[in-house]
């Protein structure tokens, strides 16, 4: 038989010592304090909250007031700037996108302080306010579209008809300038881009109406011009739309009703671009549509 096994006791593990947990805890809040930092604000809200310790990047909201509205306005600008370049349609997450980056960069511009981040809940009413440019901006278009459509394109017939002449007559014109965004040229042969109408458009809502947007605007780059021929364009076939049937009926100006004609001008744009021949033409307009804008306001 063998000899029964010796009995092995367990040995008694370290506790760790008050120092060495101090430690760990402060090497761990420091970690997660850098990550903060380095995140966008849009992702501070996913950070662990389990230690209580951390110190929580400042919402906007905290910021002093007086200096707060020069943030907005500033993003206001930064948030027309996004419209104009990228979507004046954008769905409402990439409103809110547009929003919340206007905001970051109006913060890092006047204050430059990186610890301020954007939080949905805290700063909502602030975001909303720069959400709703994208709205205004909208409006100002189509005011001023709708100012320029009946006389720009001659909707008034002048001789003496009854109301049944006068709707056939006016839905009679709509129909040929609709026709393959015929609006956007000249009457006169040979045709070129840039009818009247589109042209006091842009001078109107960029440089002259009240709430005109000529100062958040940088118009020496192209871009930002394409955009506002772009978004001009499908107000005025906005416009024109209401007057199809010969009679004026509001139609809203949305992505839904007019995100495509939006992106159909902005493709014709690009196609004239393309073309040597067509691009100079297009940059002669470019260039004497911003100078008399200028002249204008002054700049």
């Amino acid at each position: 038989m063998l000899p029964p096994s010796p009995q092995v006791q367990a040995l008694p593990l370290p506790q760790p010592s008050e120092d060495t947990t101090r430690t760990v805890s402060e090497t761990e809040v420091a970690r997660l304090d850098t990550t903060r930092r380095m995140l966008p604000p849009s992702h501070i809200q996913s950070l662990p909250s389990q230690q209580s310790s951390v110190a929580v990047t400042r919402t906007i909201s905290e910021i002093e007031m007086g200096q707060l509205n020069k943030v907005v306005h500033e993003a206001k600008h930064g948030m027309r700037r996004r419209l104009i370049r990228r979507n004046p349609f954008p769905s409402q997450t990439e409103a809110l996108s547009f929003a919340e980056d206007a905001l970051t960069d109006a913060v890092s511009s006047l204050i430059g302080d990186f610890e301020y981040g954007v939080d949905r809940t805290q700063d909502g009413k602030i975001v909303t306010q720069v959400v709703r440019v994208a709205e205004a901006v909208r409006t100002l278009f189509k005011n001023v579209a709708r100012a320029q459509v009946p006389i720009a394109y001659n909707l008034n017939p002048t001789s003496p008809l009854n109301p049944d002449q006068v709707r056939r007559a006016v839905r009679s014109r709509v129909e040929h300038l609709l026709q393959d965004y015929n609006f956007l040229y000249t009457d006169d042969l040979p045709r070129e881009f840039g009818h009247c109408a589109l042209t006091h458009s842009l001078l109107s809502s960029v440089w002259t109406m009240p709430g005109a947007i000529a100062k958040s605007l940088d118009m020496r780059d192209m871009a930002t011009f394409n955009g506002l021929v772009a978004l001009a364009g499908a107000a005025l076939n906005s416009v024109l739309y209401e007057y199809r049937e010969g009679q004026l009926s509001t139609i809203e100006f949305s992505s839904t009703s007019a995100g495509k004609h939006y992106t159909e001008i902005t493709r014709l744009i690009n196609s004239m671009l393309q073309n040597e021949e067509q691009r100079s033409r297009y940059e002669t307009y470019y260039n004497n549509v911003v100078l008399l804008g200028s002249s204008f306001h002054g700049t």
